[in-house]
């Protein structure tokens, strides 16, 4: 199988090219607004007062114990929780969305934005990991997204946290996603401005098809395939057939 990255022109262009690189991107700058929103375990009135009894520690007040409790116990506090959660995980993972369809009207109008490009890498049979179906990609592990509505809390010790971070809504099926999660410190980082941004390397050698869009301009088709060099990546791009209106791979003029 091969699984593909959507990019549009600025992203290709900027990154695939320019830098050899892939975007990991914190979940907090995704489109899908409740990724990673996720929500623990409720603690037990041991572990809260252990937790009281570390905030002591590290900043000691006259708070005691019960008062304490009402806070964190509040409706108010439980409710703030799975978008500090979201902001917390941005700050250690990041992640690369795949898809295994490189002809689906709507990932190039999110996505390519008709314009861009579909990088494509091949992967080995799928493997099992905690019950969860895996690819070995040259950009790391990806794992099978779930589609489910489904609302569960992660567990208190994170044992599950990969199906949860694995699972999305409904909604969002036709995607057909596979997902890398990577630990931020281990990406290479590098600066846009006041900005940071997260990159692996794109093994551009691995590209085993690249499927430009329907609209992708003649100059922009020429700086992908120079940036492939000697790569044996089939190149391919999108044109509408005019008898059924959908999307067909034919072969670069």
């Amino acid at each position: 199988m091969i699984l593909y990255k959507y990019l549009t022109v600025e992203k290709a262009t900027e990154w695939l090219v320019g830098e050899n690189s892939i975007l990991l991107t914190p979940p907090i700058y995704l489109n899908d607004l409740l990724e990673f929103r996720v929500r623990r375990e409720s603690a037990d009135l041991q572990e809260r007062r252990a937790l009281f009894e570390e905030c002591q520690r590290e900043r000691p007040s006259r708070v005691s114990f019960e008062e304490f409790d009402r806070e964190i116990t509040k409706i108010e506090f439980l409710a703030d929780e799975p978008d500090d959660m979201r902001r917390n995980l941005s700050k250690l993972f990041g992640v690369v969305s795949l898809t295994e369809d490189p002809v689906d009207e709507l990932m190039w109008a999110h996505y390519g934005l008709n314009t861009g490009v579909a990088i494509g890498y091949r992967s080995p049979d799928v493997i099992e990991l905690d019950g969860m179906k895996c690819r070995s990609l040259p950009l790391g592990l990806a794992f099978k997204v779930k589609y489910s509505n489904d609302v569960a809390s992660i567990k208190k010790d994170f044992s599950d946290a990969s199906r949860h971070l694995t699972t999305k809504r409904t909604c969002w099926a036709y995607e057909k996603e596979w997902r890398i999660l990577n630990y931020l410190q281990e990406a290479k980082m590098m600066s846009r401005g006041s900005e940071c941004r997260y990159v692996l390397p794109a093994q551009r050698e691995q590209i085993a098809h690249v499927v430009f869009g329907a609209n992708a301009e003649p100059e922009f088709i020429k700086r992908v395939d120079d940036w492939l060099q000697d790569s044996p990546a089939v190149r391919q791009k999108l044109r509408i057939d005019p008898s059924s209106h959908d999307l067909v791979l034919t072969e670069i003029e």
